[in-house]
C-alpha cells in the first residue's frame, strides 16, 4: 500500500469512527438533563415563562416522505412532552393554552428545509 492510500484509509477510518461515536452519544444521552437550560434560555428569549414538564427525548426515525436517499437514512427527531408556555405579564390569562407535545426533525432534511424557507415543524406529524 502506498503512503497516499494509507493516509486516505486512516482519514476515512477516523471519520467513520467519529460518526459512529456521535450517533452513540445522541442515542444514549439523557436529554432530560438539558431541560433546565432549555427552559431558562427559551424563557429569556421569549420574555415569558416556558417549561418542558414531561420527557425530552431524541428518537431515530426515517423520513419516508422524503425522496431519494433521505428516505432510507434514519434522522434524529426531538420530542418534548408537556410543554407549557405562559403569556406575557400584561396578559389576563397566566397560561397560553393546554400543555402539548412537540416533535421536531433534526438533521439534514430539516436543515435543508429551513434553507429553502420551509418549516421543520409540521403539525400534521406531531
Amino acid at each position: 500500500m502506498t503512503r497516499g492510500r494509507k493516509i486516505f484509509a486512516w482519514t476515512v477510518g477516523i471519520l467513520l469512527l467519529l460518526l459512529a461515536l456521535l450517533i452513540i452519544v445522541i442515542a444514549t444521552f439523557d436529554w432530560n438533563r438539558l431541560k433546565p437550560t432549555i427552559n431558562e434560555k427559551v424563557s429569556t428569549e421569549l420574555h415569558r415563562p416556558f417549561a418542558i414538564n414531561g420527557n425530552l427525548a431524541v428518537l431515530w426515525r426515517r423520513e419516508t416522505e422524503e425522496g431519494g436517499w433521505r428516505a432510507w437514512v434514519p434522522w434524529p427527531h426531538m420530542s418534548a412532552e408537556d410543554i407549557t408556555l405562559g403569556n406575557p405579564e400584561w396578559s389576563k390569562n397566566p397560561q397560553n393554552g393546554d400543555p402539548q407535545t412537540r416533535r421536531d426533525a433534526l438533521g439534514a432534511p430539516a436543515i435543508a428545509g429551513s434553507a429553502r424557507g420551509d418549516s421543520a415543524y409540521r403539525p400534521d406529524r406531531a
